[in-house]
């Protein structure tokens, strides 16, 4: 792919037709601080959640760590969901990205110069439609991730009930390590989202 720089890129954008500049432009630090911020608060339940099931002996505290499990993977759900401010602002950005292509290509054929810079938008395009899949698979995995909590959580009472707390505890740290499991993803939207904000990641491709 051709180099466009930051200068031309900023100077095309400022001569957007109408219609492309009146489409609401996503604030990209604040998508990815906000991804940064949930993928730091599930870090830090997830850090805790150790010892929470090492020190439970009981029904009554299996119960609590098995909430403080649940109320991370709801949170994961509710910031992550189709429902979601990181959702919908992926889809805002989209949007008008992919209306700068297009509007790019439709000039393009006149200018051909305008074509590796309707490209470069493909190309973010195509990166944010990979952040967006990564979102998705995390948030159905929250919610397959909650639906296993609110099944187990009975089992697990009972577990200690009938004095088998070994097995009891298998189960909360199989959960548990679940959750661990998208703590690592997160990192990787994290990371993914960093290359969509940041035309520079991609301009050199």
């Amino acid at each position: 792919m051709k180099i466009v720089s930051r200068a031309v890129l900023i100077a095309l954008l400022s001569t957007a037709t109408p219609v492309i500049a009146q489409t609401q432009e996503p604030d990209m630090v604040a998508l990815v601080d906000s991804v940064t911020t949930i993928a730091g608060g599930l870090s830090d339940r997830v850090a805790t959640l150790g010892d929470i099931i090492s020190a439970t002996t009981d029904g009554d505290e299996a119960a609590r760590a098995l909430d403080e499990m649940l109320d991370a993977a709801r949170q994961m759900q509710a910031d992550l969901g189709r429902d979601s401010a990181v959702w919908q602002d992926i889809n805002a950005m989209l949007e008008v990205w992919g209306e700068r292509r297009d509007d790019l290509r439709e000039r393009g054929v006149e200018n051909q110069a305008l074509v590796p810079i309707a490209e470069t938008w493909q190309a973010r395009i195509d990166e944010a439609l990979t952040l967006r899949e990564q979102i998705l698979n995390q948030s159905a995995e929250s919610q397959a991730l909650i639906e296993q909590i609110e099944a187990q959580r009975d089992v697990v009472i009972a577990l200690y009930d009938a004095n088998l707390a070994d097995q009891a505890l298998d189960t909360m740290r199989a959960i548990s390590d679940e959750l661990g499991q998208m703590n690592e993803q997160m990192g990787s939207i994290v990371s993914q989202a960093g290359i969509v904000a940041e035309p520079s990641n991609l301009a050199n491709e």
